[in-house]
């Protein structure tokens, strides 16, 4: 699978996410547990809806390509 949140998304949907299923456990509105799809978007680093929509977050810059040759 393709990650295509990045890392400061990935903290957020993770915090907001929590909020909401807390204020779901608080007898919150029934909404609020869509905090457990946006917990999993953000521990699996993959959404749904940015794949369909051909968006990606994460950085690609920094991986290495090949391994450096040092002597």
């Amino acid at each position: 699978m393709v990650c295509n949140v990045s890392r400061i998304g990935r903290i957020g949907r993770l915090i907001f996410g929590g909020i909401l299923v807390a204020w779901a456990i608080g007898q919150g509105p029934t909404w609020t547990w869509i905090g457990l799809v946006i917990m999993a978007t953000g521990a699996w680093r993959f959404c749904p809806l940015l794949w369909t929509l051909g968006i990606r977050k994460v950085d690609d810059s920094r991986k290495r390509i090949a391994p450096s040759s040092r002597r």
